[in-house]
């Protein structure tokens, strides 16, 4: 029998309990040591709580319980090892005379005539890699062979550092520019001339606002022929250089909840709110900060509420804001808005209950939640 516990005996299970059995034992052992049910002191449940949790957080994941069962195969292969008579008869070892006072004389000449043979072939060979090294010819007259050995492997050291610096910097560069026009073709905006105006008066707000929208900004009118030359100076420029026009079709707008996470099981509670003003929707990305890589994103239409739970970890909320859906590819097209949460979120149990976060994505006056502007290829 092993002389080492493993998470199936700290769970009670057996090694090929599935998933299920796993989770059933798990709740009855919470419900059984539960510091507000264990009949012994707070401290005992604390640590078997810890214990129990450890395990089962181990065994659910099937990565960390594969690891598990390699570790366990070592275990009782060395077990093994340190038992190679176990189930067989000893054997008793014959004694050996002790050789005569001569023997060990002999014994102890060859010994030293063996030690002086290495000594001799390890000054041959430290002799002949002198001589290598001096018929070479690359060293200074001050300088032995292990200085030279020395100082050739640095310099090749900081040779290839300088190199392979180099070549990261290059591709670096190529990526960011590849990316850059990427993301300037990606999200065309349209441009539209404004009509001629035939009298003399200033232009409203409205047309100005809509104008900024579209990158065209109207100058103040004297006349109408100042401006008819204006409009079709404009309409000229447009004509010589087009624009990419987004023509992409609207799509669907999904439930609020809509999500593509990559984890099976969630622990840690996190609410998020959104404003229904402005008619905005949110796409949410939540990004785990010990890997850089996102677990999941989920879709929050104007107005409404998703109440999720996730693994337990460090987490950061990026997401993309706007008013109409395009598709997972273009998001809200070119009006997207990205935006991350300047704060860090840390979801973790304290041996009682999982920590978790309420947020929400509404201008407040004294709001305690900083968030920041962010380009496309940061989201």
């Amino acid at each position: 029998m092993a002389n080492f516990r493993t998470h199936y005996d700290n769970l009670k299970v057996a090694r090929n309990a599935p998933d299920s059995v796993i989770k059933a034992a798990y709740k009855a052992l919470c419900q059984t040591y539960h510091p507000d049910k264990y009949q012994g002191s707070d401290k005992e449940a604390e640590r078997i709580m810890k214990i129990i949790n450890a395990s089962y957080v181990a065994l659910i994941d099937p990565a960390q319980r594969a690891l598990h069962d390699v570790w366990i195969k070592n275990k009782e292969a060395k077990a093994t090892e340190q038992r190679p008579y176990q189930g067989q008869e000893k054997r008793e070892v014959p004694k050996t005379e002790e050789p005569p006072p001569s023997a060990k004389a002999n014994h102890k000449s060859s010994s030293t005539a063996t030690e002086s043979e290495i000594k001799q072939k390890w000054e041959q060979w430290r002799n002949n890699e002198q001589n290598r090294y001096q018929k070479q010819q690359k060293w200074r007259p001050n300088d032995n062979w292990v200085t030279y050995t020395l100082k050739r492997t640095v310099q090749e050291f900081v040779i290839a550092l300088f190199f392979i610096g180099w070549l990261f910097y290059g591709v670096s560069i190529l990526y960011n520019k590849l990316h850059e026009q990427k993301e300037q073709v990606s999200f065309p905006r349209q441009v539209k001339s404004q009509p001629v105006h035939t009298e003399q008066s200033q232009p409203s707000n409205t047309n100005r606002a809509k104008s900024d929208s579209f990158s065209v900004l109207d100058s103040p009118h004297t006349d109408s022929k100042t401006q008819s030359s204006s409009d079709s100076s404009s309409v000229t420029a447009t004509n010589q250089k087009p624009v990419p026009i987004f023509n992409q079709p609207e799509q669907p707008l999904p439930q609020s909840g809509a999500n593509n996470a990559n984890f099976r099981d969630g622990v840690a509670p996190l609410k998020i709110r959104t404003s229904s003003s402005g008619g905005h929707h949110y796409f949410i990305k939540i990004v785990n900060l010990s890997n850089g890589q996102p677990i999941g994103a989920y879709f929050i239409r104007s107005g409404e509420t998703i109440d999720i739970k996730i693994p337990l970890g460090t987490y950061e909320i990026r997401y993309a804001s706007g008013t109409t859906w395009y598709g997972l590819d273009y998001l809200f097209g070119p009006d997207t808005t990205y935006s991350k949460a300047d704060s860090t979120f840390n979801f973790s149990f304290d041996g009682h209950q999982y920590s978790g976060y309420t947020i929400e994505l509404i201008m407040q006056q004294n709001g305690n939640l900083r968030t920041s502007i962010i380009k496309a290829n940061q989201w």
